[in-house]
């Protein structure tokens, strides 16, 4: 299943379809006329967030109770059993004190 070219579907399956935009000749965002497809793997990015927790020291229930979910559902989450929707990405790679890039590929920016 292809996640919306806006991003905002957040979807239970071990890959998924991420789009990426990238500017027109002039660089300007507005004129945006190629995407590239990047497959995403929801075990690369638990393993990303489980690093990242234990290299500040976090436990998943300190990071659990900042995002609303449950122990057992940040777990899954770093197995790469369960997506995350836009809200929760957006609490955790705040309080990962990471960018969203990074955590989805392994990219810093």
């Amino acid at each position: 299943m292809a996640v919306s070219e806006r991003g905002y579907r957040a979807v239970h399956l071990k890959y998924t379809t991420v789009w990426t935009v990238f500017p027109n000749r002039w660089g300007m965002e507005k004129g945006l006329r190629s995407m590239e497809r990047k497959q995403l793997n929801l075990a690369e990015v638990g393993e990303r967030v489980r690093n990242r927790r234990e290299s500040l020291n976090l436990s998943r229930g300190q990071i659990a109770e900042i995002m609303d979910v449950s122990t057992e559902s940040l777990r899954c989450v770093e197995r790469g059993l369960r997506a995350l929707s836009l809200k929760e990405f957006q609490l955790l790679s705040h309080r990962l004190e990471t960018s969203a890039e990074y955590l989805l590929f392994g990219k810093d920016s």
